[in-house]
């Protein structure tokens, strides 16, 4: 087959506004018929080069090339990358002309191993007219194994590239490294750690596993997607094997609400709830042998109870809820404390039958769980933190923050159960303005510190440290601060190492998803999971996907995408 019929159209003109340069056209990828690799998931060989419209015949073979210097520079100068076979990954670089062009410049990519999928992005970079970044996705179908070369980029004078530019074509070679998408261990479980039950892991909402681990170990265990499209996967749970994982697909009617329980060995579904007509099901909870887990809805707004074995319902007690959001209950001596009814406060429901024991009323705001010791059980909402008695629903005491100023009807969080009474919040509504980490000081009633920031998402504590993330309002790249949780003071910090990596982006705002155990700490940007060392404060471990991170008791690390659910080994 001809390469000139191998193409597709890939972007639009953008006009150079500083050097008089011409306009700059990716015009398309071409890919040799038949080489493209089999195996994976992914469409056909042959859709990768659909003709268009606009584009004539197709480029041809680019002429007689002028000599002279290369007319373009890449950055990074090598798309290096590891990742799972059957995955897709975006590849991110800069493109520089180096040399004043006479003509419109045509780019005409040609991939002839296929390791590219149809779509390349191009987009003029701000204060830099002669630079452009270009995003990428690696072919799902690529096989395991390494895969090196080179894409040839042309810059051809014409649409149909039957002359080029002198200094083109240029090279950019790449070294993408595809491992095995399924590695299934036998699982054993480490002794003295409890399962992941909840919201950051536990009542405490801290979200630290007291393990040591060794990153050299770490290795890809098998990725899941579940089998309804237009998917909205919750945070997981796990407890004796089993990951609860529900498919709520908010403010959509076509698609059952869900609740799947996976196999950890092997991520085959052990069994499946359908809720039914429901706006939204909610993130799951998990302990003493049962799954609780709230719906919401005009119709069917619930705290159900179901069998964590089987998925027999147990209970079904009616919220009076409407379309409200919550996070997973959290479970602590037989209560089940979780947001609820359409007045929006805290209910506690018996373990044993799901009776409601008791409900009281709160601020009006979404997206949150409470956190629960001994003897409270805490909401921080509207900047005021309110500690309920466990038995009774009656509030013992409030502390306020000062300068809180609310943003939205979502907390997007939970406060965060500390040493010596502390408890630590985000506080301000979401990350889309400052925000401020505060340390309230529940014996005294008043505030231990308080530092202003960009602060998103929820912090994680461990050995005296807390770690949250501040995001840039400039570049929206995430900054982890690790602090000292008796007087918030700045131990260190990291950012991560490539300048597009930004944090993720939530409804409520910027975020990532932190994880901490006694020796790493795992932080999900909008491109990566780390590990970062807690002594030298440098990654050693990076995962191609990103989302919600959880760790179960057998030593897998879970990681919610969203659509997908990966799982890695940890030993």
């Amino acid at each position: 087959m001809d390469l000139k019929h191998e193409t597709s159209r890939m972007g639009k003109a953008m006009a150079w506004t500083q050097r008089k340069y011409p306009a700059l056209v990716l015009l398309c990828l071409l890919a040799a018929c038949g080489d493209r690799p089999t195996g994976g998931e992914g469409t056909d060989s042959k859709d990768a080069g659909m003709s268009t419209g606009d584009a004539g015949t197709g480029p041809g073979d680019g002429g007689n090339v002028p000599p002279g210097p290369s007319a373009m520079t890449f950055s990074p100068d090598t798309l290096a990358a590891t990742y799972g076979s059957g995955d897709s990954i975006s590849l991110t670089f800069a493109a520089t002309l180096t040399t004043p062009l006479s003509d419109d410049v045509y780019l005409v990519v040609v991939d002839k191993a296929g390791v590219l999928e149809r779509d390349i992005r191009l987009q003029a970079t701000s204060g830099a007219p002669d630079t452009y970044s270009a995003n990428a996705l690696t072919s799902s179908r690529l096989p395991a194994g390494r895969h090196q070369g080179a894409l040839e980029v042309r810059l051809c004078r014409d649409r149909d590239c039957n002359a080029q530019h002198p200094g083109s074509p240029v090279h950019l070679p790449y070294d993408l490294q595809v491992l095995p998408g399924t590695h299934l261990t036998p699982l054993t479980r480490w002794p003295f750690v409890p399962d992941w039950e909840t919201y950051q892991g536990n009542a405490a909402h801290t979200g630290h596993v007291p393990v040591t681990l060794d990153p050299s170990r770490f290795s890809p265990r098998w990725s899941w997607k579940p089998p309804k499209s237009y998917s909205s996967l919750t945070p997981p749970v796990i407890a004796n094997g089993l990951v609860y994982v529900a498919n709520s697909v908010p403010w959509t009617s076509d698609v059952p609400r869900t609740l799947y329980a996976l196999r950890e060995s092997d991520k085959e579904i052990e069994w499946l709830f359908d809720f039914g007509n429901t706006v939204t099901a909610n993130p799951p909870a998990v302990s003493g042998g049962k799954v609780f887990i709230a719906t919401t809805g005009d119709e069917n707004a619930s705290m159900w109870s179901l069998d964590a074995s089987t998925g027999v319902q147990l209970s079904k007690t009616p919220l009076g809820a409407q379309m409200d959001r919550y996070y997973a209950p959290t479970i602590e001596g037989g209560t089940v404390y979780s947001a609820c009814s359409s007045s929006l406060g805290m209910c506690a429901f018996n373990h044993a039958d799901g009776a409601r024991n008791w409900f009281t009323q709160l601020a009006y705001y979404e997206d949150w769980t409470p956190a629960v010791d001994a003897n409270h059980a805490y909401s921080f909402l509207g900047g005021v933190l309110s500690a309920l008695v466990k038995s009774t629903g009656q509030v013992a005491f409030t502390i306020k923050d000062p300068k809180f100023e609310r943003d939205g009807f979502g907390t997007h969080g939970a406060p965060v159960l500390g040493t010596n009474g502390t408890v630590i919040a985000v506080s301000g509504g979401n990350a889309f303005g400052d925000t401020r980490l505060v340390s309230f000081n529940t014996a005294t009633r008043g505030l231990n510190w308080s530092v202003t920031g960009r602060y998103g998402g929820v912090p994680v504590l461990a050995k005296g440290v807390v770690y949250v993330t501040n995001v840039s309002a400039e570049s929206s790249r995430p900054t982890v601060e690790a602090r000292r949780e008796s007087n918030g003071e700045l131990l260190w910090s990291w950012k991560p190492p490539r300048l597009e990596e930004k944090a993720r982006e939530g409804l409520h705002g910027s975020y990532s998803d932190l994880l901490v155990t006694d020796n790493l700490i795992f932080v999900s940007t909008s491109q990566r999971v780390y590990a970062i060392d807690l002594e030298t404060h440098s990654p050693v471990w990076s995962y191609w996907k990103t989302g919600n991170l959880a760790m179960s008791a057998n030593g897998v690390l879970y990681i919610n995408s969203g659509d997908s659910l990966g799982a890695v080994n940890l030993k």
